[in-house]
C-alpha cells in the first residue's frame, strides 16, 4: 500500500498557475510541478471538499485547471471529530483568525489517517499544531518525502 497524502489548496494553485514574476513564488512552483511529475505515483493522493471548495474560487479559467487536477481523487469527509479536533487546535493555540481553515485541514488529516498533509503556507501555524500534537498524543512523528 503506498502512502496516503492530503493535498492542500495551495500547492494545487502553484501545480497549475501561470509562473509566478515573484522569484519565491516561481520557485514554490517549479518545485511543486517537479514533485508532482517525478513523486506523486509514489503516493495515494486524497483532498477534502474544503480543497474542492476553495480550488473552485478565483479567476474562472485558473479555476478551472485547479479542478481538473482534483477531479479523479478520492475526497476525505470533514467528520465530526475532525471538526472537534480542530476546535480543540483553535482553542489550544493561539492563531490568528483565518488559521482556523488550517486548523480543520489538519484536523481532517488526522482523522483521515494520513500518513502526510502536503502545504506550502502555514508552516509556522503547522509548527503550533506540532507542538500540541506533542502536549496532547505525547509523540509524533515526521517522516520525509
Amino acid at each position: 500500500m503506498k502512502p496516503r497524502i492530503y493535498l492542500e489548496t495551495t500547492g494545487i494553485s502553484y501545480l497549475t498557475a501561470r509562473l509566478s514574476r515573484d522569484l519565491i513564488v516561481a520557485a514554490h512552483q517549479q518545485i511543486t510541478q517537479e514533485w508532482w511529475h517525478t513523486r506523486r505515483t509514489d503516493f495515494d493522493l486524497f483532498v477534502s471538499q474544503l480543497v474542492v471548495q476553495e480550488s473552485s474560487t478565483g479567476d474562472t479559467d485558473a479555476a478551472a485547471r485547479r479542478l481538473a487536477i482534483l477531479e479523479d481523487m478520492p475526497t476525505l469527509e470533514q467528520s465530526e471529530e475532525a471538526t472537534a479536533l480542530a476546535q480543540t487546535f483553535i482553542e489550544q493555540i493561539p492563531l490568528p483568525e483565518k488559521a482556523a481553515v488550517d486548523a480543520l485541514l489538519i484536523a481532517i488529516a488526522v482523522m483521515s489517517g494520513m500518513d502526510y498533509l502536503l502545504l506550502w503556507k502555514g508552516f509556522s501555524v503547522l509548527a503550533s499544531f506540532l507542538l500540541l500534537g506533542f502536549r496532547l498524543f505525547g509523540c509524533a512523528c515526521t517522516k520525509p518525502l
